[in-house]
């Protein structure tokens, strides 16, 4: 996550959710950047798995990015966890222009939840 200045920016990661048990299921991936409470949340499910404090305060920049495909840079040897790239497919992709509440993304979880 970049703030509004040059050199400010804060990596957030969340707790590993992929795991050898549930690989090839399909899962909902959300997270929200919440200027105003200064927190980011990460969903999986529908169900919040990490809450942290943010640091830089908006205006938030992206910059250059790929959906699917991160690596930090952090370092020569960036800590495994930080590794992260999509091995398998992207259903879909959303981008709201201010912070959902819980409520909303248990309410797309539900609603893009494939029928099993």
């Amino acid at each position: 996550m970049f703030g509004p200045a040059a050199g400010k920016f804060q990596i957030l990661a969340s707790p590993p959710v992929v795991t050898l048990d549930n690989l090839g299921m399909w899962r909902h991936l959300a997270v929200v950047v919440d200027g105003k409470s200064k927190q980011v949340v990460h969903y999986v499910n529908g169900a919040p798995v990490a809450r942290q404090a943010l640091k830089p305060g908006p205006p938030f920049r992206l910059g250059a990015a790929e959906l699917g495909n991160w690596n930090a840079r952090s370092g020569p040897n960036p800590a495994p966890a930080l590794i992260r790239n999509l091995s398998g497919a992207l259903d879909e992709f959303e981008l709201f222009s201010r912070a959902l509440t819980d409520a909303e993304i248990r309410e797309l979880y539900a609603k893009g939840k494939p029928g099993l």
